[in-house]
């Protein structure tokens, strides 16, 4: 999202810059916010709609919807930089940095989406316990047993280091 943001504030300073006629000077310095948010919101989006799937044909679906949208930017950005906008081009500036504040939300909506998922899963998982807990699961049971004898190791100061 941080990404994201500062390639939006990146574009929208260069396009502000232009509007107001400043020099090359300023248009200059928001280039490196609006690059560097750009190519790194890019490389994040890529790492994660592949990382948040959970089969093989999930996340080939995703990169190939990634790859379709993906090339709109090709086709919309021959048309948002006309010649009559030399040499400011304040439209497409701009167009493209209400784009990177949108691609912002789109990523906070995500994350959102996937803590309540990740929420929902903990509580599915904590019932599973509780469950298996209640029934007096040998396996559990087990872990209980051994924790025991392990506290109780440690309070004559005997070392002991599990490997689990």
């Amino acid at each position: 999202m941080f990404h994201a943001v500062l390639g939006g504030f990146g574009y929208l300073f260069i396009a502000t810059a232009g509007w107001l006629r400043a020099g090359f000077g300023w248009r200059y310095v928001g280039v490196y916010p609006a690059a560097s948010g750009f190519f790194s919101a890019i490389t994040l989006i890529l790492t994660w709609t592949i990382n948040n799937q959970d089969s093989d044909s999930k996340r080939g679906t995703g990169v190939a919807m990634l790859n379709l949208v993906g090339q709109f930017g090709p086709l919309v950005g021959t048309r948002l930089y006309p010649d009559s906008d030399k040499p400011y081009y304040v439209r497409g500036m701009t167009v493209c940095g209400f784009f990177m504040i949108f691609v912002a939300l789109l990523a906070l909506w995500l994350r959102t989406l996937l803590v309540r998922e990740n929420r929902s899963w903990r509580y599915e998982d904590e019932n599973k316990v509780a469950e298996q807990e209640a029934e007096g699961d040998a396996k559990s049971t087990n872990v209980k047993t051994v924790f025991a004898i392990l506290a109780n190791l440690r309070k004559f100061n005997i070392a002991v280091r599990p490997k689990f």
